[in-house]
């Protein structure tokens, strides 16, 4: 049972679902893909409040194409964060490719949706941060370059956000996990929710009947810290679970907003796959510009950064550090997907993440910095 520390009534009302996405009979062999090893799911939370809402959603998808997600936005019309979980182990949704696969996933979240809708009712809020050990960077100093690995060195961010939806006696309808992690644990080629799906059903198992999602974090440069999806799963869940034991929940200042928002910013070419290698200099050449796209959101004094590209450690941490919210989730993998965003000591390392970026040196920091005044837009006029 999880505290709630304020007596008032809440305004808020939050509906949470879950359903799996059923892949077609006869699909594999598909993506090189030979089998099913676990599910995966679409999960969706509907929060309310005085004729504002905001869903969010978090599909077992590596990422969410232009196509997949207007389909998935005429499902759930309005202010939405449609976030993939970046799991490695699941079918491409691509334009071109099987209709059945498209439409298991459209089918997935209009069921979810509907649980959601039909779920609705009073709800409160709790915000709580634990620790993790499952993640590690993955930028590695080799003779040629640096390159991807295991670097326990490296910076990276162990902390876990927890926001706790909960109804008026206390059980969660919604549990919502942030941490930096790449979903990617699993060495064999079988569809699995991976590591955010186990720690999912970790905290499903403990609070029966809520719906948890995994948000990615600033995972641009972290790795997972093995590669048995059960036991990392299990310990980020554990980890999740333990944090919602200790959040306490308020109601005092409930505001419900996403605002969105774009930056342009110093653009460079995409390299083709083999140019990407272990490199001690590498030629960057900006190229135009490129509008990124950005996303705040306020849940009470809970705010979310969110953008479709993939931060790395030290970006997400200066946005949270620089945060005027006492509680801030950086989340990346929303509404779409652009590659990776790095930090301009990436560009200097030359790492896998700044050459296989569209941005130039300084745009991470750029949108960084974007979505703190953001941030603080939403701080000081809620309305």
């Amino acid at each position: 049972m999880l505290t709630v520390g304020s007596s008032a009534p809440s305004s808020l009302r939050a509906g949470a679902g879950r359903a799996r996405i059923v892949l077609p009979a006869g699909l594999f062999p598909v993506d090189g893909f030979r089998g099913e090893r676990d599910p995966l799911h679409a999960r969706v939370v509907i929060l309310e409040k005085d004729g504002d809402r905001l869903i969010l959603a978090v599909l077992d998808q590596t990422s969410i194409g232009a196509e997949s997600l207007a389909g998935i936005r005429r499902i759930i019309p309005g202010p939405a964060l449609i976030c993939a979980s970046h799991t490695f182990s699941a079918p491409h949704v691509v334009p071109g490719g099987p209709p059945e696969l498209r439409q298991a996933l459209e089918d997935a979240v209009a069921d979810a949706a509907r649980q959601a809708q039909d779920g609705l009712r009073p709800a409160r809020l709790g915000w709580a941060t634990g620790t993790a050990d499952v993640n590690v960077n993955r930028d590695v100093p080799t003779p040629d370059g640096w390159w991807l690995g295991a670097n326990k060195d490296g910076p990276s961010d162990k902390t876990l956000g927890i926001l706790s939806i909960l109804d008026d006696g206390g059980r969660p309808i919604a549990v919502l996990m942030n941490y930096a992690v790449q979903a990617s644990a699993l060495d064999e080629k079988l569809v699995s929710a991976d590591l955010a799906g186990a720690a999912a059903a970790h905290v499903e198992r403990a609070y029966a009947g809520a719906v948890a999602l995994f948000l990615v974090g600033a995972a641009g440069d972290q790795a997972p810290a093995g590669t048995s999806v059960d036991a990392l799963g299990e310990r980020l869940g554990a980890a999740a679970v333990e944090a919602c034991e200790r959040a306490v929940c308020t109601d005092d200042r409930m505001v419900l907003r996403l605002v969105h928002d774009a930056i342009e910013v110093t653009a460079q070419p995409l390299p083709r796959r083999e140019e990407i290698r272990p490199r001690r200099a590498y030629d960057y050449r900006a190229s135009g510009v490129a509008t990124v796209p950005l996303w705040v959101a306020r849940i009470g004094e809970v705010a979310i950064a969110a953008v479709q590209a993939e931060l790395t450690c030290v970006t997400g941490r200066w946005i949270k550090d620089n945060s005027p919210f006492p509680a801030t989730a950086v989340v990346t993998m929303a509404n779409g997907a652009a590659k990776y965003l790095a930090d301009a000591g990436s560009y200097e390392r030359v790492t896998y993440a700044a050459m296989n970026s569209q941005y130039a040196a300084g745009a991470a920091e750029r949108v960084a910095a974007r979505l703190v005044d953001a941030l603080h837009g939403l701080r000081d006029h809620p309305a």
